[in-house]
């Protein structure tokens, strides 16, 4: 029986970490680990099955209960069900080497009264945004933007990033996930970044008062656009993607 590699077992523990968060409506993580227990071959009892799978996908390799799969036959079986996952709910998985760009999902530029008067969002009305599993559960937007205290010329470019935890702002496991009403989840990295905004336009981020944020070169003014050309200067993005990616392997997947 062929032993798989550490690579192997790498990959088979965030495939199950995304399976797992991709169970049907309804069903519990509990639930899901069972089935995922009973596809590698794990005996016993229920308790002791997802005791299994929870020691095999612990993110605390060098812990005395950390496990890993025994047979290449168990990442196949993995692999079967996850694709199985991918294919029925069209849900992308975002890991450390895959950012989803939400640069063209967002409004060019706004105020708070154009965040208001867009149902209280900076995401675009009638854009159907992707799901998307984050599979370490460190979710974030980040990117570069303007910002502009007055409104006005007077652009500065700043770092933005979702996760603020002095204004209770998290990592999230999901993006674009609704519930029954329709309404973006609470914990939806869609919310939290929405938060976010609206923090910064409320002026309630002292370190960064800004009337207006900018996230598209068109919206920038004339001046400022040429002399961002002149100095070669870096462009404004906008991503969801992991905490901590490897950004020299990684894919990008764009918003349509």
């Amino acid at each position: 029986m062929a032993k798989p590699s550490n690579n192997q077992n790498d990959v088979a523990r965030a495939r199950i970490r995304a399976i797992i968060e991709l169970r049907p409506e309804g069903k519990g993580r509990d639930q899901q680990k069972l089935q995922i227990a009973n596809l590698v071959g794990y005996k016993g009892s229920e308790r002791n099955k997802i005791r299994s799978v929870n020691r095999l996908i612990t993110r605390k390799r060098d812990s005395k209960q950390a496990r890993n799969l025994r047979s290449t036959k168990q990442t196949e079986a993995v692999n079967r069900s996850y694709n199985y996952y991918i294919n029925k709910t069209g849900v992308i998985v975002l890991d450390r080497n895959k950012r989803l760009d939400i640069k063209n999902a967002v409004l060019p530029a706004s105020t708070l009264a154009n965040y208001i008067d867009n149902n209280e969002s900076i995401f675009l009305q009638g854009l159907i945004l992707p799901k998307a599993i984050f599979v370490n559960k460190r979710g974030l937007v980040a990117g570069r933007v303007g910002t502009s205290a007055t409104g006005g010329a007077d652009v500065t470019f700043r770092d933005i990033y979702s996760e603020v935890p002095k204004y209770g702002l998290g990592f999230a496991n999901t993006f674009g996930f609704k519930d029954k009403k329709g309404d973006y989840l609470k914990n939806d990295l869609v919310s939290i970044f929405n938060k976010r905004v609206r923090i910064l336009l409320s002026q309630e981020d002292g370190e960064s008062k800004a009337m207006k944020i900018i996230f598209n070169e068109s919206e920038l003014p004339a001046e400022v656009r040429s002399r961002m050309l002149e100095n070669k200067d870096r462009n404004l993005v906008l991503y969801a993607r992991d905490a901590f990616p490897d950004n020299s392997k990684m894919e990008t997947v764009v918003v349509n």
